[in-house]
């Protein structure tokens, strides 16, 4: 303002519009002390005025403090702000922040305050994260449609729809109906060069060397295109302080590296009873205890490493351990934190632990919360509304529990639930969906449980689901979109006069919910195990295609 060749340079007295006086005292201390205290509640304002004072440094810290502010509910906000004052560094990771989360963002109405340029820049980008390009024309046609005025700017927006990536009937209807489109020479002048192109090269040349431009075409899939719902495996790997990754696709039956496994499954790094958990869209590993240190001794020492996958670099990223090393634990996620109770620090012989903590995922601190009223291990928990519910396990006796305690978030408070599961069990896992919580896998002191216990946290009842269709030991298991995924199990095997063996299944079956019946997907999940599995949105970009494909 006062170095530019504007009118102010000159000026004795300059009025500084639409900036408050305690934003200019925090400025001025700033200029004679170099510090700042920004809040959610000052960063714009002390930023403005900082442009308007040209005070580099200043905007940095700003800028940099908003970055860190950056989430789904101000995002937009945060992208016009800094459109508006020309704040390069904070619309540059609004903008990864925008193509990362383009499918959730667009559903509030704030995305189509977006300027044309902007929304341009953004669907022209190969890195949306959507699933379906009849996605990026509903945006087009929704942002056109939200203000006035906007009409002129489709042509220029629709050159940006993948055509060869539209679902066939839906082309064929907006081709028929859409008025946008059918009133423009210039998109129908592109879909009849579509058309061209299809017939002459689509589906008559497929394989050969194409010039697209000359068609007009753009066949380049979306970075949420490769998007899928994996189910993860990890345990030991190469070297100590890692985790490997390996995943198998439900849909496709492809099996995929992430991080790779010991080609030998060497047991010097083999990690046994920890926790993989999804939370919002993260992948996270807790705990759990290496093989050596429980099979050859019996006071083994448990691990309070927690790690993050970081699906770009295909690397486990450390993040801050636990407060207490356990193995056999729970963990659930809660409210955008993840919930760990019980378990052991030391394994086999060690007593069962009763504290219980949280990893809040954004912070990457762990709190402790109430402990459990019962030391416990190899129980199983579920959260449902603003509760967890722990069920079974293993008490300081080591006997089988059919108990059911219920944790209120809210007062931070444990309740022993006046109900019973129907047998003791321990080893399992539950899953809750559409607020019933179930229960699958496990075993009692004698036997292997093959039910489905369902549970009605509101009505305080049980019901049962249909019966796993083999003898085994089921100790995997996953949950996703009303699915229930097993993989393998421990089953004894035996041939006539010799003694019975026991050995590790890795198929996998699927349990729908919603019609109570049981089928099974494949009869080998290539890398998968049985001590722990979930499932998580992973983009296939990143991960290592196996030769092997995986079969009924």
């Amino acid at each position: 303002m006062f170095c530019n060749p504007v009118k102010e340079r000159d000026e004795k007295v300059v009025q500084m519009h639409d900036v408050a006086p305690d934003t200019i005292q925090t400025v001025i201390g700033y200029m004679y002390t170099g510090n700042v205290i920004l809040t959610n509640e000052n960063a714009q304002d002390i930023l403005m005025a900082a442009t308007m004072l040209e005070l580099t440094h200043l905007i940095e810290q700003c800028a940099n403090y908003m970055i860190r502010e950056v989430c789904l509910d101000n995002c937009m906000e945060m992208f016009l702000f800094a459109s508006h004052f020309a704040c390069l560094k904070l619309k540059l990771h609004c903008r990864k922040f925008i193509l990362d989360h383009f499918s959730d963002l667009i559903k509030d109405d704030k995305f189509y305050d977006i300027g044309a340029e902007d929304l341009e820049d953004v669907i022209s980008c190969d890195d949306i994260s959507v699933e379906n390009e009849e996605t990026v024309l509903e945006v087009i046609k929704k942002w056109v449609e939200f203000g006035k005025s906007r009409d002129e700017y489709f042509p220029r927006l629709f050159r940006h729809v993948r055509l060869p990536l539209l679902n066939e009937e839906y082309c064929k209807t907006i081709t028929a109906a859409d008025s946008l489109i059918n009133n423009n020479s210039e998109c129908m002048t592109r879909l009849r060069e579509f058309s061209i192109f299809k017939e002459k090269v689509f589906l008559k040349q497929t394989g050969a060397d194409v010039d697209l431009d000359r068609y007009n075409v753009n066949t380049t899939p979306r970075y949420g295109m490769f998007n899928r719902a994996m189910l993860v495996f990890s345990g030991g790997t190469v070297e100590e302080g890692c985790r490997s990754l390996t995943t198998f696709d439900p849909l496709t039956f492809k099996n995929f590296t992430g991080v790779q496994p010991h080609p030998t499954f060497d047991f010097k790094f083999k990690i046994d009873f920890y926790q993989l958990v999804s939370a919002n869209g993260q992948l996270f590993i807790f705990g759990g205890i290496h093989y050596d240190d429980h099979h050859f001794a019996d006071h083994g020492k448990a691990l309070a490493e927690a790690y993050c996958y970081n699906m770009k670099c295909n690397v486990w990223d450390r993040v801050q351990d636990m407060v207490h090393p356990r193995c056999c634990f729970s963990a659930t996620p809660l409210n955008e934190k993840i919930i760990v109770i019980g378990g052991k620090s030391v394994y086999p012989r060690g007593p069962p632990l009763e504290n219980v903590e949280f990893y809040d995922v954004f912070n990457d601190v762990w709190n402790a919360l109430a402990p459990v009223p019962i030391s416990i291990y190899n129980h199983a928990a579920s959260a449902t509304h603003n509760a967890v519910f722990v069920f079974g396990g293993r008490d300081e006796d080591d006997d089988y529990l059919d108990t059911v305690l219920r944790y209120d978030i809210q007062t931070d408070s444990w309740s022993l639930v006046t109900t019973q599961m129907n047998k003791p069990r321990a080893q399992f896992s539950a899953f809750t969906y559409r607020s019933l919580i179930y229960l699958i896998g496990g075993v009692t002191l004698h036997e292997n449980i093959l039910s489905v216990a369902v549970y009605d946290p509101q009505n305080n009842t049980w019901s049962s689901g249909k019966t796993f269709p083999e003898e085994r030991k089921i100790t995997s298991a996953a949950f996703h979109d009303g699915t229930i995924f097993v993989c393998g199990g421990i089953r004894h095997m035996g041939v006539r006069g010799r003694p019975n063996r026991t050995v590790e299944s890795r198929d996998l079956f699927k349990y729908d919910i919603v019609n109570n019946t049981w089928s099974k997907v494949v009869k080998l999940v290539q890398y998968g195990n049985i001590n722990s599995v979930t499932c998580v949105v992973l983009n296939t970009k990143y991960l290592q295609e196996s030769d092997y494909i995986s079969c009924l």
